[in-house]
């Protein structure tokens, strides 16, 4: 039957109303505030409001601590991040088809989530699936061990030792762990021996097992090779040797090689241990003192180290040119104004000053003598005045220059020379060069993270290595233990 395109329109829509129709979307406050009275999530969803649709979470949602659920049931999906961590025993996360954003599932006993789209981070903490995760990862490892074991490639030959670091390496910590692990028996010359037998005869008895077609003799091969399989078994799991020693394949302070030892400590927190040889310890020394400058600054670091380390001629340098102006626009607060000796320039002024004030004296005084003579050369009254009047205008002329002259000479003063702030600027520079740090830190104020910049850092690292060992690097509990080895001397330490 055709259809034409109206109803075809028609009918799709009727296909999109009944698929959305099938789903309902339920806000995060909702379910959580449900969840209060009832310890079932499938108990909810079941109800007649639910039963028949796929519930989706509108949001994000973090679950309170509640011991009774185990399920998330028919729940078919999350808009945003899903935080199931406090469901300790939560086992199944039920029907669950998506979230979109973070799944966080740790500390829950939830088991696979293989047929979750998770759009985001997943948190598994504490999980059978980080167990299962961490056990292939770690079989990995034991694999690789049980190939050098089968090889050799770390049998204790001092030549081989000389010329495999990683082995050397393996052994000095296999002598860490035989004197400071307890419960582990280190593998005997005699256990070594016999376990090579053991694998001697499990070859031969398979080649045998392998090609004979004697039916009662193939039972009695695969008696026998159990029996020295179990053996081997037995000594693998009773004593430790080199090969117990599993890289981790990642560095500590970028030098020393990072090892597990078989399982101690446990899959999801093993015990790690670091080796390296002294080269190695005092460059991951240089390493470790970098970092904590990085962020601690220069705080807690002995003084004397730092100022060894900062060139006071380079922060002198640095504050030359401010203390020159600083010194020329503020002479009065240097130096003391009034008690200045004048310049050879202003001595020299001050003697011809002093010189012209004789002259002007004598000048007077020879007007003055003048002046008193007029008694005898002149009888006319008015002709005597006039010229008694113009003497002592040329008197009173020269007292007025005489006290000009003397204003000048009182209100002379030291002038600051040149080389009066030159001194003064290179004694406050000697002081910095003395002392930079007294200098930046006190006079300054500065904050140890802006001294930093003043530091000579190689120096200073290169010191702080110096004066420290390698209980630093150890982060465990600060002890370190050093074996010789293949012609070079290993560190071995905790550091987890």
């Amino acid at each position: 039957m055709l259809i034409n395109e109206k109803k075809l329109r028609e009918f799709v829509r009727m296909i999109i109303e009944d698929v959305e129709n099938d789903v309902i979307k339920m806000a995060p406050d909702e379910l959580l505030n449900l969840v209060k009275y009832t310890n079932s999530i499938d108990g909810i969803l079941n109800a007649k409001k639910f039963r028949d649709k796929k519930v989706v979470i509108s949001g994000k949602i973090k679950f309170p601590e509640n011991d009774k659920i185990v399920t998330l049931g028919k729940l078919h999906g999350v808009e945003g991040d899903l935080d199931v961590s406090s469901l300790r025993n939560l086992n199944s996360l039920g029907q669950l088809k998506f979230v979109q954003g973070n799944l966080n599932i740790s500390s829950t006993k939830v088991s696979s989530i293989d047929k979750i789209d998770v759009t985001g981070h997943v948190s598994d903490y504490n999980t059978p699936i980080e167990i299962k995760r961490l056990r292939k990862e770690y079989q990995e490892k034991l694999d690789e061990a049980n190939e050098r074991r089968e090889s050799g490639e770390w049998d204790d030959v001092e030549n081989n030792l000389a010329n495999n670091e990683l082995a050397a390496k393996a052994h000095a910590l296999l002598r860490y762990i035989d004197y400071n692990e307890a419960g582990f028996t280190l593998m005997s010359d005699e256990v070594v021996e016999e376990l090579k037998g053991l694998k001697a005869q499990l070859e031969t008895l398979t080649d045998e097992y392998n090609n004979t077609e004697d039916d009662e003799r193939v039972y009695e091969l695969s008696e026998e090779i159990e029996m020295v399989e179990t053996r081997i078994e037995e000594i693998n799991d009773e004593y430790i040797d080199v090969y117990d020693a599993i890289p981790t394949g990642y560095a500590h302070y970028g030098e020393l090689t990072v090892f597990n030892f078989k399982e101690i400590g446990g899959l999801r927190n093993m015990n790690e241990y670091a080796v390296g040889t002294t080269k190695e310890c005092d460059d991951a020394l240089e390493d470790y003192w970098k970092n904590l400058l990085d962020d601690i600054g220069v705080d807690g670091i002995q003084q004397y180290i730092i100022e060894n380390n900062i060139d006071g001629d380079s922060v002198a340098e640095e504050w030359e040119e401010y203390y020159y102006d600083e010194i020329r626009d503020n002479l009065d607060v240097y130096f003391n104004l009034d008690d200045l000796e004048l310049s050879p320039e202003q001595e020299s002024r001050k003697s011809d000053l002093e010189s012209y004030i004789e002259e002007l004296e004598s000048y007077i005084e020879e007007m003055e003598e003048k002046q008193e003579s007029l008694n005898d050369e002149i009888e006319e009254p008015d002709e005597y005045s006039a010229e008694y009047d113009r003497i002592q205008e040329l008197i009173d002329d020269a007292e007025k220059k005489k006290d000009d002259v003397q204003d000048e000479i009182d209100e002379m003063k030291g002038e600051v020379t040149h080389e009066m702030i030159e001194s003064e600027v290179e004694d406050r520079l000697y002081r910095i060069r003395r002392d930079p740090y007294n200098f930046l830190k006190n006079e300054l104020g500065y904050e140890s993270k802006t001294i930093m910049n003043y530091v000579d850092m190689d120096g200073l690292i290169h010191d702080l290595s110096s004066n420290s060992d390698y209980s630093d690097l150890s982060s465990y509990d600060g002890r370190y233990y050093e074996y010789k080895g293949g012609g070079e001397s290993y560190v071995v330490m905790r550091i987890n």
